[in-house]
């Protein structure tokens, strides 16, 4: 017979590293963003261009990045509870 409460918290821990692999795999693309951004706005002040929409939309990214971090953070804790252990948990590879 199986355990089903050792069952349910294989599936939780299961489910929580698969969010956790997308949470960061979305925060390594909001980086890529904020940098390019970042190009874009200084390749427009180098020819002396208009940067504020770009630097408004920069700001954008950044709240959303800062945003993506917050949820991979929340997703390590719940990670760290469900396995009874203080700390942070890394995504594989």
């Amino acid at each position: 017979m199986i355990d089903s409460t050792a069952f349910v918290g294989a599936n939780d821990r299961a489910m929580l590293l698969n969010h956790l692999e997308v949470a960061h795999r979305h925060l390594a693309e909001s980086e890529h963003r904020v940098a390019h951004q970042q190009n874009l706005i200084s390749k427009l002040s180098a020819r002396r261009q208009n940067t504020h929409l770009a630097v408004e939309f920069l700001r954008g990214l950044r709240a959303s990045q800062v945003m993506r971090k917050a949820g991979c953070s929340r997703l390590q804790r719940a990670l760290a509870t469900l396995d009874g252990k203080q700390g942070t948990i890394h995504p594989p590879g």
